[in-house]
């Protein structure tokens, strides 16, 4: 995966480096798949960053944490992310906002840590469905799920 240099350490409530994550690269949007890998990279890399981290559980798809949406729901109240339909009525694209935007600008956190979340950002983005998946459960098989172990997904 990625290397990172733990430069220094500023903690942060966590949705609030899933906000960071939500606005690495202007435009994005995330589906929910991409969401808790992105969020499971970044909390097994820079888990110093987070006031307090997530719990990553071995599920279907590989690690999974359902306080991230806990989580994107405060940032949704807040007016500083959004979620919305796509071509399939039961998958949902989450993104940040505006507001969401200006208010990342006010940390001032490592610039190592700002790079790699964009970093990983890019990288999910650019990976299918499968790619990710695999690349993830490979990285990190205790995460990944019984089936996709015994499918060798």
């Amino acid at each position: 995966m990625f290397e990172i240099d733990k430069e220094y350490i500023v903690t942060v409530p966590r949705e609030d480096v899933l906000l960071m994550y939500l606005t690495a690269i202007p435009g994005g949007f995330f589906s929910s798949t991409q969401l808790q890998k992105g969020m499971f990279l970044i909390s097994k890399t820079i888990p110093t960053i987070f006031e307090t981290n997530y719990e990553f559980i071995p599920e279907y798809y590989g690690p999974s944490d359902s306080a991230i949406y806990e989580d994107f729901d405060k940032l949704k109240v807040l007016k500083m992310a959004t979620r919305f339909s796509t071509d399939n009525p039961h998958r949902f694209a989450y993104a940040a906002t505006h507001n969401g935007f200006e208010y990342v600008q006010r940390y001032t956190i490592a610039d190592n840590h700002k790079d790699y979340i964009k970093r990983v950002a890019k990288w999910i983005l650019n990976l299918s469905f499968v790619e990710l998946i695999k690349s993830i459960n490979t990285a990190y098989p205790d995460y990944s799920s019984m089936i996709f172990r015994e499918l060798n997904v």
